[in-house]
């Protein structure tokens, strides 16, 4: 079984490209998408206790849920409360990323184990990966998308911009590139190349 990790920066595309991949390789690869493994861990309430004493009471609603938003705007502008933040979540997320790549493996259908990262370089965790592949496009799109899709400020965009490797730095470490400027039928045809590529070849 062959494990791939998938990264790149905010906006860049990289989810429509893993739904294409994964799309293209039913139901013989397996996803860990750490968003929402991060989303559901956030929700769930085992971090009520924690996040109130890191960021105090406002940082959980009443169910013990995570307030996304104040954590957004309390993370995205200070980078020590990122790295407390990420302190608490990644080692979970990563013990339950292994578990599940373990499980894979024991399933003889499954040929690849796509591991969705969008902090891979930011962070120091690994995943036994045999290859990374980055999915990007220039900061200039990136800030329009940002600004586009979700509406957010240029003080909030630049923020959030600035919390990320820049995505060429990331170009320069990845395995793979898939280059996401352009038309819907480029990025489909570049999964399709990649996947018979990696997965096939």
């Amino acid at each position: 079984m062959k494990t791939l990790v998938v990264t790149g920066g905010i906006a860049t595309g990289k989810s429509t490209a893993i739904r294409l991949l994964m799309e293209m390789g039913a139901p013989h690869l397996r996803l860990f998408d750490c968003d929402a493994e991060a989303g559901r861990l956030l929700d769930s309430g085992l971090l009520k206790d924690a996040l109130i004493r890191a960021f105090g009471p406002g940082s959980v609603d009443g169910a013990g849920r995570a307030d996304r938003h104040f954590l957004r705007e309390l993370v995205f502008r200070n980078p020590e409360s990122r790295k407390i933040l990420e302190g608490l979540i990644h080692p979970l997320l990563h013990q339950e990323c292994l578990a599940q790549m373990q499980a894979a493996r024991q399933n003889a259908a499954v040929n690849g184990f796509v591991i969705d990262v969008p902090l891979f370089f930011e962070t120091s965790a690994r995943y036994h990966q045999d290859a990374v592949c980055v999915v990007a496009v220039s900061r200039e799109t990136q800030k329009a998308r940002l600004a586009l899709r979700n509406g957010f400020r240029e003080d909030m965009i630049e923020a959030i911009l600035a919390a990320q490797h820049p995505i060429m730095g990331k170009v320069a470490k990845a395995d793979f590139v898939i280059w996401n400027e352009g038309p819907p039928s480029l990025l489909q045809q570049q999964t399709q190349r990649f996947h018979q590529h990696f997965f096939h070849d």
